[in-house]
């Protein structure tokens, strides 16, 4: 039975990917109110076009943990792992990084930059669980340090994405960088996400 629900969100995980990207492409065929920059790829006429699309990636990850978080077994967690990663394009993402890095963002040059590093750094870590959980053992038991990891992930996976366009987390600052760059808690939130990051690295490997 258990096996059953898995299957069925890895379907849905795979189904949100795809999803997203359709509507991503209607998106970027829209009337935008920002300016034509002729120096990007057609299809993103604008840098928001751009940072809309580098941030759906941050929003699946985000259900990805949410059903992570909720997996009963040691099995369960690994169908959730290889049916994310099945369905995700880490090229495309690679892709969207070169445009990002080539663009002029003047002052905020670093931080986007180190933007784009902890987005890579948070599929890392979801490429790590995917290890993680392959180890040879009972579907029932969960591997080691598991109790802490989980802790971190429930962490992580509220400093990502929420319900709020307002919140500083990881979805809000991909889609809108310079926006979220100059607020307050920027700072601090990207430091505890990037720590609690490497934690989590560091435990499964």
């Amino acid at each position: 039975m258990r096996k059953n629900n898995a299957l069925k969100y890895i379907f849905i995980i795979v189904a949100a990917v795809l999803i997203s990207n359709v509507i991503q492409f209607y998106v970027f065929n829209q009337n935008n109110t920002e300016p034509k920059d002729d120096t990007l790829p057609p299809i993103y006429e604008t840098k928001m076009n751009i940072y809309s699309d580098y941030s759906s990636r941050v929003q699946v990850i985000y259900q990805f943990l949410v059903n992570l978080n909720n997996a009963h077994t040691r099995n369960e967690a690994q169908f959730f792992s290889d049916g994310f990663i099945s369905g995700m394009s880490a090229d495309h993402y690679t892709y969207l990084e070169s445009i990002i890095q080539k663009m002029d963002h003047g002052e905020y040059t670093d931080e986007v930059q180190r933007m784009i590093e902890t987005n890579q750094n948070l599929y890392l870590m979801v490429y790590e669980l995917r290890d993680y959980f392959d180890a040879e053992q009972d579907d029932a038991d969960f591997p080691d340090h598991w109790n802490e990891v989980h802790a971190l992930l429930e962490e992580i996976t509220n400093q990502i994405a929420s319900g709020s366009s307002e919140s500083t987390t990881l979805y809000n600052i991909t889609s809108y960088p310079e926006n979220f760059i100059i607020k307050t808690d920027y700072e601090t939130t990207m430091s505890s996400l990037n720590e609690n990051i490497a934690k989590v690295i560091e435990l499964i490997r």
